[in-house]
């Protein structure tokens, strides 16, 4: 009960701190109707829009994989890698950045947990939730898998997931 209402707490002020924002930005931006102010009000407030959209999308997809799968479906696990690392923008130094921050080995667990981030979230361009390692327990054991994560000595995390056998004739 402790961590669900952690958790409910956790969601709350994630979800309250973008209303804040966006509320400010329409009191404070608008007050000076200037062409160049509304269109700055106007980005503020989209960017705010797109990081509420993907921290309800996270919350939907860990509240999904929570709740287990119905059946399962062989899946090209190499297909798939290979498209996401397609997609990742391999030009961005703030992101290669995040890759090799060096974790230390008594927070890996702790980050594990929703909402938990190896830093105090500071509201940048870019910050995650917390949410991404939650989200890769939660499909792992959807998926009956066992997940491994451990500090690297040279910075970053190793995230070792281990899909059991499946008998085809189960199915």
């Amino acid at each position: 009960m402790r961590s669900q209402r952690r958790f409910t707490a956790d969601a709350a002020h994630e979800l309250r701190t973008p209303l804040a924002i966006q509320r400010t930005a329409i009191e404070v931006g608008l007050t000076d109707p200037g062409p160049r102010r509304v269109a700055r009000t106007r980005a503020d407030m989209l960017t705010v829009v797109r990081r509420s959209e993907h921290l309800i999308e996270s919350l939907l997809l860990l509240s999904t994989s929570d709740q287990g799968l119905e059946h399962y479906a062989d899946v090209p696990l190499h297909d798939v890698v290979r498209q996401v690392l397609a997609e990742v923008k391999t030009d961005d130094p703030r992101l290669t950045a995040k890759i090799v921050t060096g974790v230390p080995p008594e927070s890996v667990s702790r980050l594990l947990e929703p909402f938990q981030r190896r830093q105090a979230r500071g509201h940048q361009a870019g910050e995650g939730v917390g949410l991404g390692l939650a989200i890769v327990t939660s499909i792992a054991h959807a998926h009956a898998a066992t997940t491994h994560v451990r500090a690297k000595a040279d910075g970053g995390l190793t995230v070792e997931l281990g899909f059991p056998a499946i008998d085809r004739h189960e199915r």
